[in-house]
């Protein structure tokens, strides 16, 4: 399957994995990297060096974070924000996890 980036998009990375559709009026910083098979709502911003794994699906208007990590298999609710980069997992029970910075922790 090829790529699907809605025109309205406005994509500056260059590191856009197959299977991957972009939708309506998204914003994707240059530094970004995208998996394959991921799938977005219209209105979603990806900030600068973000990392997106494979089948990842991204729901409407949701805003990630510059340096945020989503790992493979991660569905991200609608009007989600991610104001500081953090890491979204999903365990082998089916649920998103999301773990805060390293610094908070401490």
């Amino acid at each position: 399957m090829s790529q699907l980036i809605h025109p309205s998009a406005v994509w500056e990375s260059s590191e856009i994995g197959p299977a991957t559709r972009v939708g309506a009026f998204e914003f994707i910083a240059k530094t970004v990297k995208l998996g394959s098979n991921r799938v977005t709502g219209p209105h979603v911003c990806i900030e600068r060096d973000g990392v997106i794994g494979d089948r990842v699906v991204i729901q409407t208007a949701a805003q990630i974070s510059a340096g945020t990590l989503t790992e493979e298999r991660v569905s991200i609710e609608a009007h989600a924000t991610s104001a500081l980069p953090q890491t979204f997992r999903w365990d082998n029970e089916g649920n998103n996890l999301k773990t805060p910075p390293s610094h908070i922790l401490a």
